[in-house]
């Protein structure tokens, strides 16, 4: 309702003024929706969040991005913990959402958010036989864990993810 509210004033007032109000209470319904099962409202709303930040005429602020990047591992951990809702589709549009984000600034926790989404969609894929692009996947994050590894320790991801593949080559 307070978003409702929110995006009429804005609708109203013509003004941006709102926006940094806005796109946090987007993406706040969007995890919201996610955690109850309803992942592709909550999806539909981080969408909604990142659109909100691409019309927005202000110059965009890295703490909004960072937000965005943020609440992407969020949702794709929540996802990843219910394993009923795992499905590669949902993990695919959550890499669309973060490639809408890329097109203003790619930190380290844009990489890592994109490194953590590759590996749940390949897991996503593993469970569903898709075993090759599965793959593929793992080691695209591998790869994105591995330019990371100067900002940080992720070599247990990387352990991790080289042993599933490992492990699933004779599914290939």
């Amino acid at each position: 309702e307070a978003l409702d509210i929110l995006l009429k004033l804005k609708n109203e007032l013509k003004s941006e003024k709102y926006s940094s109000i806005i796109i946090p209470i987007h993406l706040n319904l969007g995890k919201l929706f996610i955690s109850q099962g309803k992942v592709t409202e909550g999806l539909e709303k981080l969408d909604d969040a990142f659109v909100t930040i691409s019309s927005s005429s202000e110059e965009q602020d890295l703490p909004i991005i960072d937000l965005g990047y943020s609440c992407l591992m969020q949702a794709c951990e929540i996802l990843s913990e219910k394993s009923d809702d795992e499905n590669p589709i949902f993990f695919e549009k959550l890499l669309d959402l973060h490639s809408k984000l890329c097109m203003y600034t790619i930190p380290s926790q844009g990489m890592l958010c994109k490194a953590k989404i590759m590996e749940a969609l390949g897991r996503a894929q593993l469970n569903s036989g898709k075993s090759e692009i599965a793959i593929g996947n793992f080691t695209e994050a591998i790869d994105i864990y591995r330019e990371l590894i100067n900002i940080g320790d992720h070599s247990s991801e990387i352990s991790n993810l080289s042993d599933l593949i490992e492990a699933n080559m004779s599914c290939i």
